[in-house]
């Protein structure tokens, strides 16, 4: 499961109403994060943490993700009911 799909889940959103994901974080970059590195060619550990459409998301070296929804962001709740289907059909 990708992180868009993670997101959606935990939100009840479809994933293309999501806004970009690199809008929040580099994709590649976050593959190369948790890339085997040196002669062992061992995985680091560790996780990386940020924000994305409403939620705080945790991935972890081993591919976990983690997504809690944040109730402090009342700016991104305006914009996904500004932006949901059913106010779009309603204009």
């Amino acid at each position: 499961m990708t992180i868009a799909d993670t997101v959606a889940a935990a939100t009840g959103r479809h994933t293309d109403d999501l806004p970009a994901l690199y809008d929040a974080v580099a994709p590649g970059a976050l593959d190369a994060l948790f890339m085997p590195r040196g002669e062992t060619r061992s995985t680091p550990d560790g996780w990386l943490s940020f924000d994305y459409a409403g939620t705080h998301v945790t991935v972890a070296a081993d591919d976990e993700v983690s997504v809690h929804v944040r109730t402090d962001s009342p700016v991104d709740e305006e914009t996904f009911a500004a932006n949901s289907p059913a106010a779009v059909a309603d204009d």
